[in-house]
């Protein structure tokens, strides 16, 4: 495979359900084939899509799933991605395109102990996936996928700030309880992306917390921020006892 990266999971549940645009679809697809068991890896997947769709009305599928993921481990967490894509896709809008919720370990207080939260991003270009790091460059069209890593808090949101201090909220529940976190490991958040023209920069912060929190007064801390002088780098302030904060700011250049 000449050093590539082997086509990931989440991508090829896209490739099988056509989620991309064609001449992303195209190039994933010539990447796929020309990996020694790429044919038969999609073959098996649009195999398992045809006998759950066959199998189970949508109301029945996330408990049959849920059932699954208890019995059988690895295999059941690809059919649950594949459920979010299938249910949720015709729901959304062409610039949020629904991917993938990432298969984490049981949770291990003891291996997470030393870490600290993180937000990820990756860029998916030409069928290829590239992790970006602080100040990479981006553009507008640029598809990203956001994800966090919680190291063992529980509780948090995500959200973004760009050039035109605009606030998008990524993960976070309605009202002043947080969304509840994922532990352990690196976890997807259900869409992906692509950039708009906004200018300079895009930012994304994570809030993680080991108890629960008063959202509102964070996202109230944070539209603050956008509005304020220092929108890339300024910290989120006055947050409670155990919780921490990570960014990740993207530089954005004209296309």
């Amino acid at each position: 495979m000449d050093g590539r990266q082997r086509t990931p999971d989440w991508l090829l549940e896209r490739i099988a359900l056509g989620e991309l645009p064609p001449d992303e679809l195209a190039a994933a697809r010539r990447q796929l084939e020309s990996e020694p068991d790429g044919r038969e890896r999609l073959a098996a997947l649009e195999a398992s899509n045809r006998e759950i769709l066959a199998a189970l009305p949508p109301a029945a599928m996330a408990d049959r799933i849920r059932q699954r993921a208890a019995e059988q481990g690895a295999p059941a967490r690809r059919a649950s991605r594949w459920l979010g894509v299938a249910i949720a896709a015709p729901a959304l809008a062409a610039a949020a395109l629904l991917i993938w919720l990432v298969p984490t370990s049981p949770d291990d207080d003891s291996r997470l102990k030393g870490l600290r939260p993180q937000v990820v991003i990756h860029r998916l270009v030409e069928g290829q996936i590239e992790r970006l790091t602080e100040q990479a460059v981006v553009r507008a069209g640029d598809r990203i996928q956001i994800s966090y890593v919680a190291a063992g808090r529980r509780f948090g949101c995500v959200f973004s700030i760009d050039g035109r201090r605009q606030l998008t909220q990524h993960l976070a529940a309605p009202g002043p309880p947080p969304a509840q976190l994922t532990p352990a490991g690196e976890v997807a958040l259900p869409t992906s992306y692509e950039l708009d023209d906004a200018p300079d920069f895009e930012r994304f912060v994570f809030v993680a917390c080991s108890t629960q929190y008063n959202q509102a007064l964070v996202i109230e801390e944070a539209r603050r921020i956008a509005a304020g002088t220092a929108p890339a780098t300024e910290l989120v302030g006055g947050l409670p006892a155990g919780c921490e904060q990570a960014s990740l700011v993207l530089s954005k250049v004209a296309p």
